[in-house]
């Protein structure tokens, strides 16, 4: 569970990192990008699915990190 999320908080960044290079730098109202990311300084404005991405890899990273130290918590208690 640990290694997953590792591997989920590096898809993250790297989705981040993708986002904030490609996105428009000025908000676009007309075409939905009006949430703003900070890299650094550098602004980049999202769509909301771009958003919910984010947002869900940046939760379920930390979701199955906190899932791993329970359950490990809880096999080092049963020994």
């Amino acid at each position: 569970m640990a290694a997953s999320a590792l591997a989920m908080w590096f898809g993250h960044i790297a989705l981040f990192l993708q986002y904030a290079g490609t996105s428009p730098r000025r908000p676009q109202p007309e075409t939905g990008r009006i949430y703003s990311i900070n890299n650094h300084g550098t602004i980049a404005y999202l769509n909301q699915s771009e958003n919910l991405w984010l947002l869900l890899t940046d939760v379920s990273a930390v979701a199955m990190f906190g899932i791993a130290i329970v359950v490990h918590r809880w096999a080092s208690k049963s020994n």
